[in-house]
C-alpha cells in the first residue's frame, strides 16, 4: 500500500532539507511518494554503497513485525511504538498485533514531525490508533503522552523500532530505565536495532549519513544491547535475535527473492520484560480484589499518581 498523504497539512516545524529515518525506510522499501529529496538522495548512497540495502530495511520491517506479534498474542495488549515510518505497507504495526490479538492497542510516537501527522491522518481516523510527536530520548515524555491513550498501571510494552540507535549509550540506557521504573509488572520492552559484523560497516553507514546531515545511528550487538537494559530486566523468549539470518534460512519463504545479501550490516531484535516488585505486584492484586476489580492506581516510586 504505497499512500500518497500529501493532502495533510505540514506541521510548522518540519524540515524538508534533512533526512529523516522515518521516510528513508519506506522508500527504501516501497519508493513512498512521501519522501523528500534529501531522503531520496540519501536512500540513494545506501543503496549504491551497501550491498543488500533492500534485504537490510525489510529484515527491519520483519523484526517490527515479529515483536508486535509475539507482544500481542502473549497478553500485551497496549504497545507503545518508539519510532513511527510514514505508512507505506500492508504490514503496520497495529495490524500485525491485532491479527495476534484483537485487543491489542497501539499509540504510535516519533520525534518527526511529518510522520506524526500523517499517522495522525491515516491511522487515527477510523481505526482510532493515535499518534504523538515525542522527543528523543525523553521516556518521561513518551510515557505521558501515551497514558492519555492507555493504562500504565497495565502491563505496556514498548516497541523502539530503530529509534535507539540514534541516542547515544548514556541516553539510551537512561531511558530504558525510567521507562523500566515506571512500567507496571510484566510489561516489556522490544528493540529492533542496526548491528555490523565487520568494522567496514560500521563505518560505512554513519559516514554516509554525516555525509547527508542525516542523524549518525550507532551500530550495536547484542552484547552492547544487553549492557543498555537496565538492572533487573531480564531478556526472555525469542531473546536476542539476528533477523537477517532468519531471513536468509532456507526454512523462512524469501519474499525478496534474488536481491542481495547484506554486506556487513546486521539487523538485531531483542526481547526483555521489566523486573519484578514484589511490592508493587502485590498491592496491585490486593487493591485489586478488594474493591472488585477496580483498583485506583498507585503513586508508585518513579511513577506519577
Amino acid at each position: 500500500m504505497t499512500t500518497d498523504t500529501r493532502t495533510a497539512p505540514l506541521p510548522p516545524d518540519f524540515d524538508p532539507f534533512t533526512p529523516s529515518y522515518s521516510r528513508v525506510w519506506p522508500y527504501l522499501l516501497e519508493q513512498s511518494k512521501d519522501a523528500y529529496q534529501a531522503d531520496r538522495d540519501f536512500a540513494g548512497a545506501l543503496w549504491e554503497n551497501i550491498p543488500g540495502m533492500l534485504r537490510v530495511a525489510w529484515g527491519r520491517q520483519l523484526g517490527r513485525c515479529a515483536l508486535a506479534h509475539h507482544l500481542a498474542r502473549s497478553g500485551i495488549t497496549q504497545i507503545i511504538v518508539a519510532g513511527t515510518d510514514l505508512p507505506c505497507t500492508e504490514a503496520e504495526i497495529h495490524q500485525i498485533a491485532a491479527s495476534a490479538n484483537p485487543a491489542a492497542r497501539i499509540v504510535y510516537t516519533d520525534h518527526d514531525a511529518l510522520a506524526v501527522t500523517y499517522a495522525q491522518a491515516l491511522f487515527g481516523g477510523l481505526w482510532k490508533y493515535p499518534a504523538v510527536q515525542v522527543a528523543p530520548g525523553d521516556a518521561d515524555g513518551l510515557l505521558e503522552a501515551a497514558a492519555e491513550h492507555v493504562d500504565l498501571g497495565e502491563r505496556i510494552a514498548v516497541l523502539f523500532a530503530t529509534s535507539l540507535d540514534l541516542l547515544d549509550d548514556t541516553t539510551a540506557a537512561r531511558m530504558l530505565r525510567r521507562i523500566t521504573a515506571r512500567a507496571a509488572d510484566g510489561s516489556a520492552v522490544g528493540i529492533v536495532h542496526l548491528g555490523a559484523r565487520d568494522r567496514a560497516a560500521a563505518r560505512l553507514l554513519p559516514a554516509l549519513a554525516a555525509e547527508h546531515g542525516a542523524a549518525v545511528p550507532r551500530l550495536r550487538g547484542p552484547a552492547e544491547l544487553a549492557a543498555l537494559l537496565a538492572p533487573g530486566m531480564r531478556v526472555v523468549r525469542p531473546g536476542i535475535f539476528d533477523v537477517m539470518a532468519w531471513l536468509d534460512s532456507a526454512a523462512f519463504p524469501d519474499p525478496l527473492g534474488h536481491a542481495p545479501q547484506p554486506d556487513g550490516l546486521r539487523v538485531w531484535c531483542a526481547l526483555a520484560r521489566t523486573p519484578r516488585s514484589p511490592f508493587k505486584g502485590s498491592a496491585r492484586r490486593v487493591l485489586r480484589r478488594l474493591t472488585g476489580g477496580h483498583a485506583p492506581r498507585l503513586a508508585l516510586p518513579g511513577s506519577t499518581p
